[in-house]
């Protein structure tokens, strides 16, 4: 008989992860500042996810750290498309600090070759759509994009 995946996990920094057949996947929730981040952990098998749950970030200092990297990556990436091309005529333009503060963090992907994908609520930068910022298994920052 096969192994089945845990109902939940408790992640040692981040609480109570549960799994989501849907996904394949376990997810949960925290908090930073004000902002409700919705965390989800893709382990190669769902039946084994230590290795995923001991990616980056480790705890909430890291997570914190990782999304202001992230944000100053979005906006040196993006701030130029939304300026040219996502800006209504009679709108000002926007400066790096007016863009990185309109993003709100909502939502990180961690994957278990310590891939991760970073989501931004854009402030109505990009008329609702989220900020995505695709990170490497190293940590480098590969890609900031506007989806949805």
């Amino acid at each position: 008989m096969a192994k089945k995946p845990l109902p939940e996990i408790s992640h040692p920094a981040f609480g109570i992860m549960r799994f989501d057949p849907r996904l394949d996947a376990y997810q949960g929730t925290v908090t930073i500042a004000t902002s409700k981040i919705h965390m989800l952990y893709v382990p190669d098998d769902p039946r084994e996810p230590s290795n995923c749950f001991s990616r980056n970030p480790l705890d909430l200092n890291g997570l914190k750290r990782l999304f202001k990297s992230a944000s100053a990556y979005a906006t040196d990436r993006l701030l130029p498309l939304r300026n040219k091309t996502w800006r209504e005529a009679d709108e000002p333009l926007l400066n790096a600090k007016s863009f990185s503060s309109r993003l709100k963090a909502n939502g990180l992907t961690v994957y278990e070759d310590g891939s991760l994908v970073v989501l931004f609520e854009d402030g109505d930068l990009f008329w609702g759509h989220s900020v995505v910022v695709n990170v490497g298994p190293r940590g480098a920052m590969r890609r900031a994009t506007v989806e949805g």
